[in-house]
């Protein structure tokens, strides 16, 4: 427990206040090495993020360091739904036009069979065992507005059949089952309605007929447009109905391309396999078809090459019935270019075609005609040193602000050297050039009374088209180019071994280091003053406590003695 103190009750003196009077005198020294650690640090972090700026300013000119900043060219194409174009900057400026016959397509096969079991006729509606791919319900449906009632949990295929035959009399259809598709037929297109808005039971539906159009011209019939019994394609392989005799396996194997593909009938489903090909290194799309109940295979990559494909341990390929599937060889592109070959036609197993006109990139998307106009790229020119001119604006306007008689490094002089450094290497001429454009004020770019830059947009554009050659020397093509020697004095400035930068702030954390030191030990000494005073104070309470207690006991005394006279 604290001990509680009750100060100047003898003296009747404030001691507490005077304690803390005399130790904010003792600890101005302290106070003043914070704030001068706070000034320090401010003038640490300002050199700081003069580097940082610095930096972005050098990031900018290494783009302009680069020929390919001053050579770029854009391309246009008439039809984009015909084809795409990009243009590197070794690309003649030209017209060319195209005429695709045809683009090349992949390779593609599927399961040359259905794929799943068939529907059991004689099992209940509702159960596994019928393996209906939509599971009928017990209710009402409609046929040529006869209503029939079935029950789902008692009733199969076959019963159903029979029902509808047994009012053929009345409604014109008879139903049959074939190729596991339910097909109606009847001599009248117009007994073929199905279904009314009362049904209650999906029926026609499941069945697969609801929508299916009459077909035929007498007889007529409507027939369920996909089978009735299909693959499961989200259970276990061993438990998908694949109807071909699936080898039950958990360590089955199979390649496409070479590339292995490994499965567990036990564990992995259809869509598992399918999405491991899909993922892999073959090359190949793989999906499934559920109205034909089919897998079908297509080649990402284009031409008439075939697919390879393989068993290695178990039969899933021959059960999917693609193992030994005639496959739809891919078609070569075809294309002519007016200006290139005298317009003869090339061929080209890929729509990616780079290897025709030197530095052009063509993408071909279907057939037809387009044209790509190939020119200089001038605006990402001007765009290159628009950026360049605002991070150096960026960076004196910070330096600016740091010098001014408010900021942070006022009256630096290694700020000012390094600002007028940085001057000097962006105004002075480049040696070399062409006399014509050997300055910057030459392409339009002129320093204000800030030390900023400042662009004449229509002159700089001017050069930047019909001077590229000239102004990429000016930058960086000479070894005195702008951007080079701009370069190499921001890397002077900002080396971590001895850059002017770095040797500011290792000195500000020297100092820092130093006074955060002397802080501590002075506060340390300071807290042993004042538990001194406390002490000192506490003693004089007592002594005067005692002179208060002799007093009162000598007072007393005196008035006693006069009381017995």
């Amino acid at each position: 427990m604290s001990t509680i103190q009750f100060t100047g009750i003898s003296s009747g003196i404030d001691t507490d206040s005077i304690i803390e009077a005399l130790m904010q005198l003792e600890k101005q020294p302290v106070t003043n090495m914070k704030t001068k650690v706070t000034n320090l640090t401010a003038k640490k972090n300002a050199w700081g993020t003069i580097n940082t700026k610095l930096l972005s300013l050098k990031n900018a000119l290494s783009d302009l360091n680069l020929s390919t900043s001053f050579s770029g060219k854009t391309t246009t194409v008439s039809n984009e739904s015909v084809l795409k174009a990009s243009a590197q900057s070794g690309a003649l400026p030209e017209t060319y036009h195209f005429n695709i016959t045809s683009t090349a397509t992949g390779t593609k096969t599927q399961s040359a069979g259905t794929i799943g079991q068939p529907v059991n006729t004689g099992a209940v509606l509702n159960s596994s065992e019928a393996g209906f791919a939509i599971t009928p319900t017990s209710g009402t449906f409609t046929i040529n507005n006869y209503t029939f009632t079935l029950d789902a949990a008692s009733d199969s295929l076959v019963n159903v059949i029979d029902r509808i035959n047994a009012q053929s009399s009345t409604t014109g259809v008879t139903a049959s089952y074939l190729n596991d598709r339910l097909v109606l037929t009847s001599d009248n297109p117009d007994n073929l309605n199905l279904g009314q808005g009362a049904d209650t039971s999906n029926f026609l539906t499941a069945t697969r007929l609801l929508a299916a159009p009459a077909q035929g011209s007498g007889p007529y019939t409507k027939t369920s447009q996909a089978n009735l019994g299909m693959t499961k394609t989200d259970a276990i392989l061993d438990d998908s109905r694949l109807k071909n005799g699936l080898l039950s396996t958990t360590s089955g194997s199979f390649t496409i391309n070479g590339v292995s593909i490994d499965y567990d009938t036990t564990a992995d489903s259809l869509n598992d396999i399918i999405s491991r090909i899909n993922s892999s290194d073959a090359q190949v799309y793989a999906s499934y078809d559920p109205v034909s109940d089919k897998i079908a295979l297509k080649s990402s990559k284009t031409g008439s090459i075939g697919m390879s494909l393989s068993e290695t341990s178990g039969n899933l390929l021959a059960t999917l019935d693609i193992l030994n599937a005639q496959q739809d060889l891919g078609a070569n592109a075809a294309f002519s270019i007016s200006e290139i070959n005298g317009g003869a036609t090339f061929y080209s197993d890929s729509n990616e075609v780079s290897d025709i006109i030197p530095g052009l990139n063509v993408t071909l998307l279907t057939s037809g005609e387009a044209s790509i106009e190939v020119k200089p790229d001038y605006e990402s020119t001007v765009s290159k040193i628009s950026d360049f001119v605002n991070q150096y604006n960026e960076v004196v306007s910070l330096i600016n602000d740091d010098l001014d008689k408010e900021g942070t490094l006022n009256g630096d002089i290694s700020l000012q050297s390094l600002v007028q450094s940085i001057w000097r290497k962006t105004i002075a001429p480049v040696e070399g050039t062409i006399t014509s454009l050997s300055r910057l004020s030459q392409a339009g770019i002129t320093i204000d009374r800030d030390g900023k830059l400042v662009i004449d947009e229509s002159k700089l554009t001017s050069a930047a088209q019909d001077q590229s050659t000239a102004l990429a020397n000016l930058f960086g093509e000479s070894e005195n180019g702008i951007s080079v020697r701009l370069i190499e004095e921001i890397d002077r400035q900002i080396n971590d071994g001895n850059g002017l930068i770095s040797a500011h702030q290792k000195a500000y954390e020297k100092e820092i280091k130093f006074l955060n030191a002397s802080i501590e030990d002075m506060n340390d000494r300071l807290e042993i003053r004042q538990q001194q005073l406390e002490r000192q104070f506490a003693q004089m309470e007592e002594l005067i406590s005692q002179f208060n207690s002799t007093s009162t006991w000598l007072t007393n005394q005196i008035s006693a003695m006069n009381s017995s006279s």
